[in-house]
């Protein structure tokens, strides 16, 4: 990949970029390839750490992969469920570092919201997530108000989990004149990561 493909994956800046390169190319772990404005960074195949540092890679991939699975199928027990479940702050901004919390949001009307929490975090404590993981999660339920008001939950930059992306509530609530139903709102595909941000948990 390119020098700027790297600056808006990694968060780092350009000369930061630069640096990182720069040390890399001297341990022979990466290599140009193309010329020009056209070349860009890669691995070398042929390094002895090479495969090892895939492997390392696609552990955390996996492992990632088998935490949101096992966060969804938690949520998939919760009775009633939310209007939607979806993960904000560092970790979804991909910017988190070993210890911060994975912080979930719920949301849900004000009549149903408190019992969905709390049905969520028992549901959590008995699976044994947050152990078998070693992370922590913390839950929060939130209305319609909540997220509008902005100050307590950030819709933006997300992991959605369960139901349809927050953004759309929002904006619903925000037409005048009728905006989409919330029948119409429920019929969206729903919204979630490829693969995700990869959680820093290696």
């Amino acid at each position: 990949m390119s020098h700027s493909e790297l600056t808006d994956r990694t968060g780092l800046s350009l000369p930061g970029i630069h640096k990182v390169v720069t040390r890399m190319m001297d341990t022979g772990i990466i290599q140009y390839t193309g010329s020009g404005k056209k070349q860009q960074i890669e691995i070398r195949n042929t390094h002895p750490l090479a495969s090892a540092i895939k492997e390392l890679f696609k552990a955390e991939r996996e492992y990632y992969h088998s935490l949101i699975k096992n966060l969804e199928e938690t949520m998939n027990e919760v009775d009633p469920k939310p209007k939607s479940a979806w993960i904000f702050g560092k970790v979804a901004q991909g910017s988190d570092e070993y210890g911060d919390p994975i912080r979930i949001a719920l949301l849900g009307d004000v009549k149903s919201i408190d019992k969905i929490t709390d049905q969520f975090r028992g549901r959590l404590r008995d699976s044994g997530i947050e152990k078998e993981f070693d992370v922590t999660i913390d839950i929060n339920g939130v209305t319609l108000a909540d997220i509008e008001s902005k100050s307590v939950i950030n819709t933006e930059n997300i992991i959605l989990l369960w139901g349809t992306d927050p953004q759309y509530y929002l904006e619903d609530s925000q037409n005048e004149g009728g905006g989409r139903s919330h029948q119409d709102l429920d019929s969206t595909p729903m919204l979630r990561s490829s693969y995700g941000n990869p959680l820093r948990l290696i």
